[in-house]
């Protein structure tokens, strides 16, 4: 099971519209012996504030590029619409694309918020 970090800085709502938002996060950085970062990534899932079940989570890297940080962007969602999101970090040795949505995560520690489409 993959445990969701809190955020070390963020979360950051980049921009929304109609139908989709950005968010921004920071993970932590931490080397191995060899110098090298070691592979996160950031996890987030969002549900209508009125109810319903949360979507399964979108998964995407933390770049050490960009001092781990990353950016999730969810699309299809309705105007005029307030949601509630889970937005966290892992580390993990996997590639990007062998992690799935539909692995077991930890949303215990995860950072919680709100937004609104336009």
């Amino acid at each position: 099971m993959n445990i969701i970090n809190k955020l070390t800085v963020g979360p950051i709502v980049g921009h929304a519209d109609t139908n989709h938002v950005r968010i921004w996060g920071r993970a932590t950085y931490q080397p191995f012996e060899s110098g090298e970062p070691r592979r996160a990534f950031g996890a987030a899932r969002i549900r209508k504030k009125d109810g319903g079940g949360y979507s399964l989570p979108h998964i995407f890297k933390m770049n050490p590029n960009f001092d781990m940080s990353g950016v999730v962007i969810f699309t299809n969602l309705e105007p005029d619409r307030k949601y509630t999101y889970q937005i966290g970090w892992f580390f993990s040795d996997k590639e990007l694309y062998e992690i799935r949505s539909s692995d077991k995560f930890d949303w215990y520690n995860a950072d919680q918020s709100e937004f609104s489409t336009a």
